[in-house]
């Protein structure tokens, strides 16, 4: 029997043994080494080779187990091993090649038990005339540096067993046990305090994931699938990186790392970045020539605040690196416990990105398929490589981002004087994609006037029906003749081009007679809710300064005095011929201001948009190409004052289209039969009925559209196109559009924004007005035909608001929609919400669109919500549903699909989602989840033999009196070698095969008992019938 002796593992091994308990299937954690031998050895000879190197290195006779729920080292005596050999030599060289690779590969993708020893795989190959070994090796056991060591120590004994002299090989002082011991020693008590009081400090405030560009959401769970692509340096960069280290009294490595700080600032927007870099530790001549697992992860924290030039932010890297190495002997999980205690089983801890440079070792002789981290590179001095997480990023992705980095490693160390800003985060090939070639819009249109193409319009179809509004029915002459009297009386009263006319007037035929009338003489129209209160409807007046006031008997007392009042006989008498340039009080030309529209401002203050004839006709130019359904009935149920109505206002009588005024509520929306057009927000889909669904165009806009909103209404109505429309007042209504055609198959998510309209371009810039390349997320702006003036008499947000277009002709303007997004791989934009909404909750980016998708998608939701609510002081995740769905059982679902930090912390039903009046989701007006929340006090029993077990182990760990069934294991205390011990008590009581990863997704006693549970219930139903009888009769004998 193998003699063997057990010591306490190091911290090292605990924390690879904690990482492969999440996925021991996986072979992450397997490190490749080929080596071929000398000619004139046999495989005898190489297989005594390798038997002395195993009989020096302890580390190498060494597996892991738990020891009364602690970790363990297990160090067996030698005993010479026989290797596996194959004989290739008598292959052809592409042979014995594929050969070579399939063996490598089966064994280096074959998972390695980290209970059962060796923690090796070794075989032999004949390759021509010499052997060759294929050796794999678990990371618990063996670094980077190791494989050197293995190497060196092959070939010493190889010519050894050649010629007979003694090999030459350096003593080993100690083992690797004896490091271990000596380690848990040193980092105790009050020298681990000091060190875990520098990373406490050193991370304080930093983002707890970096903010990359992914191309899908992350998954619940974190997963070890991974994949690779190998590249190479051009010639001499690495050189460049050695002279630019030597000038800044700094390392290669700090090179690579500042590069890569900078790329990943500028792919995330953020202005702190966590790298994970590594410490050999091997910080003493004893430990220098073991085999070993010595490394220890650290966390590099990188500002780049204030757009640094290279050489400062190389400083700033220098400076964290020394300090970091400095205090690299704490254990990463150590850190990781006092620093983010609170799990979240979808990401990986402190850090998601690593940079490695390994000049002397080399890549792995085998691509695993696995990753550890979401990127990470591995520089060396031939091959290089990024490994990436295939849950998140695409291999094109990958691609790109390695292009990147060498991209701006080269412009750094070429000039590093470069602000970061400045480096080349696009290839021209790039930059002519997402400035030119998917902003090619272009379209001729000559600029022109809403009153000429409505006159246009009307005299093309006078009898055709424009208007329909409670009951009353005009045609186009008819209302072009209304339009032209009132015309002239305001042009009497003063108004004009460059003056404005306010317009307190309800939904009726007035409306729509006095906003073309305003238009017609050369004045523009300023609506005015009179839903508002007096005191918002006194403000846009004073505010608006208009030369005339519009309104009828019922809204005169929310206006001056001297309005004009409109009734039946007003302007009855005047002409009713179209006016011209003579008629006016100034001759109307395209730059002229055709309606002002207020906003919500920043400050509260609401701020009027002025928008000109031209850029409302380049948009109606557009939409008239694009919606056909404006050639039909048009419902327009908003008020005017929301821009989204201009398309079913405007868009209709230009089109020689029927305007059907009525509110979404009213029985004049259904009179008439179904519209051709209807454009709406996502909240108002719930309401669409069949009798207000248009049959040829929805249009859908002001808010973000998911495709799980619109799959039950495409489902009813087969054969109608939706297109999103994206657009800010400021840039005309609608600038980036999506179509979806009728049957044209839609993914759940984000449904894209699409591409500019004519003659505009969108423009996405980071915060030095530099294009992001494609995925990126980036700040929207808009440019070309359809920007707006201005602000009504503000120049100075004018001015910050509308800037200069780098990236245009001369004089151009862009407007600057405070808007993110990004560019989908296909040229269309996707949009990803507010900059100044972005949310944080635990120290993450929250995507409130990505959990209402999750949501709608459940059985028994039909509308959804999700806030940030600061009720309880801290920020915290509230889901608001109109349905049936069981609140408890969701929680629970979305809790299997959704990383923990995305997951509502409670849950709001209601009869209906609050809207504001222009349609759109009214936030403000959700109410707070009064009772919904359980108090930290609050206690609730284990109910089941599951949840009391659970509860009795973590009470025993973690030394509580008192564990109730909502508690969290680390909420309580629990860190990850608790954790370890707490896991191996349930498995030993229950008998059933639950991962250590179960633990991190269901920290809860009540879920982690639901997991055994439904394993147990697994096992049982794999038992045949005499199976469960036999086991029944034994518990009925174990009770007598």
């Amino acid at each position: 029997m193998t003699r063997e002796w057990t010591f306490p593992a190091s911290y090292a091994q605990e924390r690879v043994w904690i990482a492969n308990q999440l996925d021991t299937d996986s072979p992450v954690y397997n490190i490749t080494y080929v080596s071929a031998f000398p000619a004139g050895l046999d495989a005898d000879a190489v297989t005594g080779v390798v038997n002395q190197v195993l009989a020096r290195h302890e580390a190498l006779r060494t597996h892991l187990r738990m020891d009364d729920g602690a970790l363990a080292q297990v160090v067996r005596e030698h005993e010479p091993v026989r290797l596996p050999a194959d004989d290739l030599s008598g292959l052809p060289e592409h042979e014995w090649r594929a050969r070579l690779d399939a063996l490598s590969t089966e064994l280096a993708r074959t998972p390695i038990p980290l209970d059962a020893p060796p923690l090796w795989r070794a075989r032999l190959v004949r390759l021509a005339e010499a052997w060759a070994l294929v050796f794999v090796v678990h990371h618990a056991v063996y670094d980077s540096h190791s494989a050197v060591l293995f190497g060196r120590e092959l070939d010493a004994f190889a010519r050894a067993a050649l010629t007979g002299a003694p090999a030459d090989v350096p003593e080993l002082p100690i083992q690797y046990a004896d490091f271990a011991a000596w380690q848990r020693d040193q980092l105790a008590g009050a020298e681990l305090d000091r060190q875990l009081g520098f990373w406490k400090a050193h991370l304080a405030g930093a983002p707890a994931v970096t903010g990359l560009p992914m191309d899908r959401p992350r998954p619940a769970r974190l997963g070890f699938a991974g994949d690779e692509v190998r590249f190479d340096l051009p010639d001499g960069l690495l050189d460049r990186v050695g002279q630019l280290a030597a000038a800044s009294a700094a390392t290669p490595y700090m090179v690579l790392l500042t590069a890569f700080a900078a790329l990943l600032s500028r792919i995330s927007g953020d202005e702190t970045v966590v790298v994970g870099v590594s410490t050999a530790g091997r910080d003493t001549p004893e430990v220098t020539p073991l085999i070993g697992m010595f490394v220890n992860p650290v966390a590099l924290r990188c500002d780049l605040s204030g757009d640094p030039t290279v050489a400062e932010l190389l400083g700033r890297v220098r400076g964290g690196l020394v300090d970091a190495m400095e205090h690299g002997q704490t254990p990463f999980q150590k850190i990781v416990e006092a620093v983010a205690p609170q799990r979240d089983p979808s990401v990986q801890p402190i850090f998601q990105t690593a940079l490695n440079f390994i000049p002397d070792s080399g890549l792995d002789a085998v691509a695993l398929g696995t990753t550890k981290d979401d990127l990470a590179f591995d520089v060396t001095a031939g091959e290089s490589r990024l490994v990436y997480r295939t849950d998140l990023f695409d291999r094109a992705t990958a691609e790109a981002v390695v292009a990147r980095y060498v991209r701006l490693l080269a412009a750094a160390a070429a000039d590093p004087g470069r602000r970061v800003s400045e480096l080349p985060l696009l290839d021209d090939a790039e930059r002519q994609l997402v400035l030119a070639t998917w902003n090619d819009t272009a379209h001729d249109r000559p600029a022109g006037t809403i009153v000429a193409e409505v006159q246009r319009q009307a005299a093309a179809t006078p009898q055709a029906t424009a208007l329909v509004c409670e009951g009353a029915e005009l045609t186009y002459a008819e209302l072009n003749a209304a339009a032209n009297r009132l015309a002239r009386l305001l042009v009497a009263r003063g108004a004009g081009p460059e003056t404005r006319v306010a317009l307190a007037l309800p939904r009726s035929v007035d409306l729509l007679v006095a906003i073309l009338a305003v238009l017609k003489s050369g004045a523009a129209y300023v609506p005015v809710d009179t839903g508002y209160p007096a005191a918002r409807v006194a403000y846009l007046l004073e505010d608006a300064e208009p030369a005339l006031v519009l309104a009828t008997a019922d809204t005169a007392g929310l206006v001056p005095g001297d309005a004009l009042v409109l009734d039946p006989l007003t302007a009855a008498d005047l002409d009713a011929a179209d006016l011209t340039d003579a008629d006016r009080l100034a001759p109307l030309r395209p730059e002229h201001p055709a309606y002002v529209l207020y906003t919500s401002g920043s400050t509260g203050r609401p701020k009027g948009v002025v928008v000109e004839h031209r850029s409302v006709t380049a948009y109606l130019a557009w939409a008239r190409a694009t919606y056909p359904g404006l050639a039909g009935a048009a419902l327009l149920h908003s008020p005017v004052s929301f821009d989204l109505t201009v398309t079913g206002l405007l868009g209709p009588l230009t089109a020689g289209g029927t305007v059907r005024l009525a509110a979404i509520d009213d029985p004049g929306a259904r009179a008439g039969g179904r519209p051709a057009f209807l454009k709406v927000t996502p909240s108002h889909l719930p309401l669409l009925e069949e009798a207000l669904s248009p049959t040829v165009d929805l249009v859908i806009g002001g808010e973000a559209l998911t495709g799980e909103q619109l799959a039950e209404w495409r489902a009813a109505n087969p054969g109608v196109a939706v297109v999103n429309e994206y657009g800010p007042t400021e840039a005309t209504v609608g600038c980036v559009a999506a179509r979806i055609a009728p049957g044209e198959e839609l993914a759940a998510g984000p449904v894209s924004i699409g591409r500019p309209t004519w003659n505009t371009r969108a423009l996405l810039l980071d915060a030095a007005l530099q294009p992001v390349p494609p995925g990126v997320v980036g700040e929207l702006y808009v440019a070309g035909d359809q920007l707006a003036r201005g602000y009504l008499r503000r120049p100075g947000l004018t001015a910050e608001r509308f800037l200069p277009c780098p990236y245009g002709p001369a004089g151009q303007r862009m407007y600057r929609t405070g808007d993110l997004a990004r560019w989908r791989a296909d040229g269309t934009l996707e949009y990803l919400g507010r900059r100044d909404d972005q949310v944080k909750v635990r120290g993450m980016r929250i995507e409130l669109g990505e959990i209402e998708s999750a949501l709608l998608a459940r059985p028994g939701v039909r509308e959804a919500a999700v806030v940030v609510r600061t009720d309880s002081g801290e920020p915290t995740l509230v889901g608001y549903l109109v349905g049936d769905a069981d609140t408890a059982t969701l929680g629970a679902a979305l809790a299997r699909e959704l990383p923990a930090h995305l997951v509502p912390a409670a849950y709001v039903r209601l009869d209906a989602l609050p809207l504001t009046p222009n349609g759109k989701l009214d936030r403000a007006a959700l109410p707070a989840p009064a009772g919904a929340v359980v108090e930290e006090d609050a206690y609730v029993a284990p109910r089941t033999d599951a949840e009391v077990l659970v509860a009795e182990v973590y009470a025993e760990i973690l030394g509580v009196e008192k564990v109730g069934a909502l508690d969290d294991f680390f909420a309580l205390g629990g860190n990850s070698l608790r954790g370890m011990r707490a896991m191996a008590r349930i498995r030993a009581e229950v008998d059933v095969d639950l991962p250590m990863r179960a633990l991190f997704g269901s920290p809860v006693v009540a879920d982690l008992a639901a997991q055994i549970e439904s394993l147990i219930a697994a096992e049982l139903d794999e038992l045949s019938d005499a199976e469960v009888a036999e086991l029944l009769a034994t518990e009925e004998g174990s009770t007598e």
